[in-house]
């Protein structure tokens, strides 16, 4: 199973996925921030240079963190990957990479008031994020809710204190796994019709 973790910079993907994780034995939690400073060799609360955030080293990253859940998924193992998902092919992708790799997929979108965004960013201290209020300003003018509901994304307010966000990641987990248990014990051939409510 692959769990993806999106939303905007302070929006808290990064402490849901490592809650998340906790509750989860054996889960593998991969927080892009992390990730990307371990691309290049660096403490994960060093910044990076802004030569590492150019379009075409933010593809290279992609890549890399790409093939590193690939291989987790296809060694059985379960992930978690946070990361912004603003935009809706990054949302796309992450889907298919988990299908691709016989995983199931559970999409999270952190969806928080622009001034606790900016509260949450001018506060952050010994974080692996460099993102800071002008990358926040520039996030916001991309955020398109909606389109998180055409791909199954499910948004959950993030307002709301931590163990509230907790609480609706895991029955959103739980209900996917009750499906998927539901469709297990069906015959072969109705695997694919939807359960009776």
């Amino acid at each position: 199973m692959m769990i993806a973790i999106g939303g905007m910079s302070g929006s808290g993907k990064t402490t849901l996925a490592e809650e998340l994780g906790k509750k989860m034995p054996g889960v593998v939690v991969m927080d892009s921030d992390v990730v990307h400073k371990k691309m290049y060799g660096v403490d994960p609360k060093t910044p990076l240079p802004d030569s590492a955030y150019t379009p075409e080293n933010i593809q290279t990253f992609i890549k890399h963190i790409h093939a590193e859940a690939e291989r987790l998924l296809r060694s059985g193992k379960s992930v978690i990957v946070s990361g912004s998902f603003l935009d809706t092919t990054s949302r796309a992708n992450q889907e298919a990479l988990a299908h691709k790799n016989g995983g199931d997929f559970i999409g999270i979108y952190l969806h928080a008031s622009a001034s606790v965004l900016f509260d949450r960013v001018s506060k952050r201290k010994d974080s692996a994020s460099d993102a800071d209020k002008k990358v926040l300003r520039r996030q916001i003018t991309q955020n398109l809710p909606k389109a998180f509901r055409q791909l199954n994304w499910h948004l959950i307010n993030a307002d709301q204190p931590m163990e509230s966000i907790v609480h609706t990641a895991m029955f959103h987990i739980h209900q996917k796994n009750e499906r998927n248990a539901y469709r297990l014990a069906l015959p072969k051939t109705k695997r694919n019709q939807s359960p009776k409510p």
